[in-house]
């Protein structure tokens, strides 16, 4: 997840320098859009990590 994080907080930098009129203004909202990310990242990879564990057991016919 930490991959798909840094591209999508580069691209949002690189949208609010073109659209910002200052750097300062620039940085706190990019920082701003980047750091809720990091949560919602961390739900993500735990769902991820349940639904392989999930196909695992099945591939051996276990029931939990």
């Amino acid at each position: 997840m930490t991959w798909l994080l840094i591209p999508t907080a580069a691209l949002l930098a690189v949208s609010q320098f073109r659209s910002s009129a200052s750097v300062h203004d620039a940085l706190r909202n990019s920082v701003a859009g980047t750091v809720p990310m990091v949560p919602e990242g961390l739900v993500l990879l735990t769902s991820v990590a349940f639904a392989v564990g999930v196909v695992r057991l099945a591939q051996r016919r276990v029931l939990v």
